[in-house]
């Protein structure tokens, strides 16, 4: 077997092809250099570079529906297409399924035809299923970890093998999110982000590896980087026909009616009208006084 110092010499002209495709001619000596000195850089981007797009995709697929503990995140800037890339991936994960799959939308209003309902609190999840967050930042936010909800994701995040329940969500920023998810996170989708956000990023997640496998075209938002337990790939999706824009702004479809029938289903289960009225506004804008979720509890 050879090293992987000598796979990058014998496989130059791969490389060379490589490099063609994805970098300006005048990086590409810098760029084989550092493979020299990198090789398991070289080895890791080659391979990944000689497998067939659709390969990649159905091997991604297999290992979200046989895996019994399934932590995803979707990153990616604003506009990037974090939100259709998931629905589309979790498209793709039901019909391999054989539309058995069972999705739920979490603190969302906005429920796909192939979803099976939507769930506002993680005690209503049944197992088998899978828990989709449009915006972990909002459903867990960083800096309320001692809030009901935060304490209740490190409860279940912890038994999710016990039941077959796999969460997969989206974020503009690691940062955002309570970093409880993140630690059981082996599953990761990267869209374009900008550099300076790589550098805020935490050194786990955004690993030296990674930030050269980064998409590095903020106009091509079909390319995605995958980092999960059996594969490191770049890969593209194309949008199904039933993708509409407004499904990536749901929030702004939402009535308030809907919202008041969801503080009052959060009230019902003995949430606080102090952590009803935080919940609302930090996740839908929805800004009403403390007075008014009080009296919204007295009425239950």
């Amino acid at each position: 077997m050879i090293s992987k110092r000598d796979f990058v010499r014998r496989n130059f002209v791969i490389i060379k092809k490589y490099l063609q495709e994805n970098y300006h001619y005048k990086d590409h000596r810098e760029i084989y250099q550092l493979f020299l000195h990198e090789p398991e850089l070289a080895y890791r981007i080659i391979e990944d570079y000689k497998k067939k797009n659709e390969d990649k995709i159905i091997d991604l697929l297999y290992e979200f529906l046989e895996s019994n503990y399934y932590v995803g995140v979707v990153f990616g800037d604003p506009g990037q297409g974090k939100t259709s890339f998931a629905l589309w991936f979790l498209y793709q994960a039901w019909l391999m399924s054989e539309k058995k799959l069972k999705i739920y939308n979490f603190g969302s209003f906005l429920k796909p035809f192939f979803f099976e309902g939507i769930v506002f609190d993680l005690n209503q999840v049944p197992p088998n299923s899978v828990v989709y967050f449009d915006e972990l930042g909002k459903a867990f936010p960083a800096r309320s970890f001692m809030n009901q909800e935060n304490q209740k994701l490190q409860q279940h995040l912890i038994d999710l093998r016990h039941f077959d329940i796999k969460y997969f969500g989206c974020t503009q920023r690691a940062r955002l999110v309570d970093v409880t998810y993140f630690q059981f996170a082996y599953y990761k989708f990267f869209k374009y982000v900008t550099p300076d956000t790589l550098a805020l990023e935490r050194a786990e997640i955004v690993t030296p590896l990674i930030s050269f496998m980064l998409p590095k075209d903020p106009n091509d938002k079909s390319l995605v980087l995958a980092s999960t337990r059996n594969f490191l790939s770049t890969f593209r999706y194309f949008l199904p026909e039933w993708w509409n824009e407004k499904m990536s702004k749901n929030i702004s479809q939402i009535t308030e009616e809907n919202l008041i029938e969801y503080a009052k289903y959060l009230l019902s289960l003995d949430y606080s009208p102090r952590e009803v009225q935080k919940i609302l506004a930090t996740r839908y804008r929805f800004s009403k006084s403390l007075e008014y979720y009080e009296r919204l509890k007295s009425l239950i």
